[in-house]
């Protein structure tokens, strides 16, 4: 009687719940509707305190704005007279639609113009020659550069529209036939490209794990169930990072996805529970599914939940991003699942499963993963000694490569190498000059050098050392559109000269500043120098390396005119983003590690059992990313989210091995029977559970963009890796002479008993 009255309260419980969530749901949707997708550049990665960050943001704050735009096309040489036609058009309508947007737009013509018949007076030869590797190809190609303003509220999307329509409605440019890079073009492209990828193939993902699920459950209602479940869940998880005031980038754009399964997953395990009790000739099998799944549930979403938090550590925007809405998401998509699931498994499923093709082949696959269990459980049982050696070496193995891996946040690994943002970006670094440089702010004290043209002699000798450093392709300035220097002769003619530079400077000076190239702060000038260098040099520290320690000597020349020098731009940025992105998957794996080991322990009611079995949590990472590092593959900003996310998921087959393991322990069972009776009871749902995953990333293989390419390869990987380890080394730890420490009878007295738990199979009885 008692038991029948807890069932009718924990049911009435279900259903407000449901009925919360049904109420709920539209308000819910609506919110997720207005999900955006916006990546931040790589600089605002960075945490406000870095180094980096800072010299960065003080970059744009003497120079402007670096966001741009760079337009070319074949045969878009000095002569062509279709670059004024786009520039005056792209101008106009610009006005029209957004004034203020552009800040500045300048062409090669343009420039060789000025330095030719403007005050610089160069010869076209001379001209040419110091515009050439950086706003010239060394053909004539040509380039128009467009600056945007940084107020602009238009986004970069709409700035790219923009630009193909002029191209096309002016001069006849179709998009294919342009050429476009700079930053604003490639936060574009990744934005497009990653909510492209989860546009077109979350719900194929999403379909595809709930077929697979119902070709495991064998009851439509029931896979219906799962899959309204999960979508709620999924949905709500969009929705939260609505109501946070967040969008979506290229990194939380699989969040979504990720929380569909995880769910999915734990309601699969649930299923099993729910047809174990039917079997058993459970009154409320339901419930009693709940009865049996409610601890291991929880706590293989609170490990999962601990994994993903343990990425809010890190210094790099999109991975904590990823971290805090994972975490949150994946909670509230676990209150969802244990509240709703009793009621309408109850309301909805057929009492007695009717046979059907799908209850065939659930049958079929359970019979044949129940075999192959007995099997593998019986051969690790006789060679556990040898399955711990082999399993613990590989991990060994693993964690060596994991010393030999290296970052990258480079473009080109983003996309394709036939995608057009590839093609475009290579095409101008090969025609005109490279987009990526490392940028030295020389600051001169006007107090210590008084004269012009000593300032400007000092800047001309830090051009001259830096365009001779290795992988150095080109080195622009405010020299560049200067006249020749006068030289230090004191002779009538050359102090004429000077006086007419003097003056011809102040009327040029303005110009300067307005295009980036001089600052003035108090006493100080700020000379801005860039280092024009190829993207294949910026992953590699050195070529910063290497412009500082030619500058050095330089400098220290100057010790007493309080010279410095800042080296920022794009190269020590990524650089620094590669770092913390090493760092970042060290540091959070390990956190979750030391976060989710107590929780086994405690579990356990054994410190050493406990950290016996996270051993085998631990093997798909050091494997994976080890073989990454013996293979040399490097880890992007996808790749570090797979370590702690695995870590947790793979907790959740461990706990519900362990569980089982428990329960036929505390039924009198050995170690070798306890390993069986684990097998015979969860063995099918790990099965499922993987292959529900894999299928389901399975569609990600096709994305056009490859950092989720990647994580869908790492965690399939990791993911049969965690597999592998729980149906391999953990049994073999367990039956061999290690697994005392679980089974020890302190472990076994103080672990949780029977009734409380509802661990037991004398739950499963009417």
């Amino acid at each position: 009687m008692e038991r029948l009255d807890s069932n009718a309260k924990w049911m009435r419980r279900s259903k407000l719940a449901t009925l919360v969530v049904g109420l709920l749901l539209p308000f819910v949707m609506f919110a997720a509707s207005k999900i955006q997708t916006k990546t931040a550049e790589v600089a605002q990665w960075l945490p406000d305190a870095s180094t980096e960050r800072q010299e960065y943001d003080q970059f744009r704050e003497f120079f402007g704005s670096d966001l741009s735009l760079v337009v070319s096309w074949e045969a878009c040489d000095l002569d062509d007279p279709r670059v004024g036609q786009f520039k005056a058009a792209l101008l106009k309508r610009a006005e029209q639609t957004d004034p203020g947007l552009i800040h500045n737009i300048f062409d090669s013509q343009q420039l060789v113009d000025e330095l030719v018949y403007g005050r610089a007076g160069l010869s076209l030869t001379q001209a040419r020659k110091r515009l050439e590797g950086a706003f010239l190809g060394p053909d004539g190609q040509s380039v128009i550069w467009i600056q945007l303003s940084t107020d602009s509220k238009t986004s970069n999307a709409r700035i790219i529209k923009l630009t193909l329509d002029v191209l096309k409605d002016e001069i006849d440019i179709t998009e294919r036939e342009s050429r476009l890079a700079g930053s604003a073009y490639h936060a574009t492209a990744i934005d497009e490209a990653s909510s492209a990828s989860a546009r077109n193939l979350i719900v194929p993902a999403s379909l595809i794990a709930i077929s697979v699920a119902w070709l495991f459950i064998g009851q439509l209602r029931l896979a219906v169930i799962v899959f309204g479940i999960a979508s709620i869940s999924q949905i709500t998880g969009v929705a939260l990072v609505v109501l946070s005031g967040g969008t979506l980038n290229a990194v939380t754009i699989v969040m979504p996805t990720l929380i569909f399964m995880l769910t999915t997953s734990a309601a699969v395990h649930l299923v099993n529970y729910f047809y174990e009790a039917q079997t058993a000739g459970e009154s409320a099998p339901a419930l009693a599914a709940m009865r049996v799944g409610l601890t291991p549930v929880i706590l293989a979403s609170l490990t999962t939940a601990i994994g993903l938090s343990s990425l809010n550590i890190s210094k790099l925007q999109p991975v904590r991003e990823f971290g805090i809405y994972a975490g949150s998401a994946l909670v509230l998509a676990t209150m969802i699942l244990l509240t709703t699931f009793a009621f309408l498994v109850f309301t909805f499923s057929r009492s007695k499963e009717k046979p059907s093709r799908t209850a065939f082949w659930r049958s079929k696959f359970r019979q044949l993963t129940e075999k192959v269990g007995e099997t593998m459980a019986n051969l690790i049982i006789k060679h556990s000694g040898f399955f711990a050696t082999v399993g613990v070496l590989t991990i060994l193995v693993g964690a060596l490569g994991v010393n030999r891996l290296h970052t990258s946040v480079d473009l080109k690994k983003m996309f394709a190498e036939d995608a057009k943002v590839v093609e475009d970006f290579f095409w101008i670094e090969n025609h005109i000059a490279p987009l990526t440089s490392v940028e030295i702010i020389v600051g001169i004290p006007k107090s210590k050098v008084s004269d012009l043209l000593d300032r400007l002699r000092l800047v001309r000798g830090f051009e001259n050392t830096i365009e001779k450093v290795r992988n150095v392709k080109s080195v622009t300035s405010a020299i560049t559109f200067l006249p020749p220097i006068p030289s230090h002769r004191s002779t009538l003619r050359n102090s004429s000269r000077k006086t007419v530079f003097r003056s011809e400077f102040e009327k040029e000076k303005q110009a300067l500043v307005d295009n980036g190239l001089l600052a003035e702060r108090n006493d100080v000038e700020f000379w801005r120098v860039s280092a024009n260098v190829d993207l294949t040099e910026v992953a590699d520290r050195s070529i910063v390396l290497d412009i500082k320690e030619a500058c050095l000597p330089y400098l220290e020349k100057l010790e007493d005119r309080k010279v410095s020098l800042e080296f920022t731009g794009l190269s020590p940025v990524i650089y620094e983003a590669q770092n913390l992105l090493f760092r970042d998957l060290l540091v959070s794996f390990m956190l979750a590690f030391v976060l989710i080991t107590p929780v086994m322990m405690w579990i356990l009611r054994s410190i050493p059992g406990g950290l016996l079995v996270m051993i085998p949590n631990i093997a798909p990472v050091a494997v994976v990313f080890g073989a990454m590092g013996w293979l040399q593959i490097p880890v992007d900003i996808a790749s570090i989210l797979t370590a702690s996310v695995a870590l947790g998921i793979a907790i959740d087959d461990t706990l519900h091995f362990v569980t089982w393991f428990k329960a036929g322990q505390r039924t009198g069972l050995n170690r070798a029977d306890s390993v069986r009776y684990a097998y015979s009871k969860c063995s099918t749902a790990m099965f499922q559970t993987t292959l529900i995953f894999c299928a389901s990333l399975s569609v990600f293989l096709t994305a056009e963009f490859l950092p989720i390419r990647t994580f869908s390869i790492l965690m399939g990987l990791m993911l049969t890796g965690a597999l592998v380890a729980d149906l391999v080394l953990l049994p073999a730890l367990l039956a061999g002479s290690l697994g005392r420490f679980v089974t020890s009878k302190s472990a076994v007295s103080s672990y949780r008993s029977a009734d409380s738990s509802g661990l037991d199979p004398q739950n499963f009885t009417a």
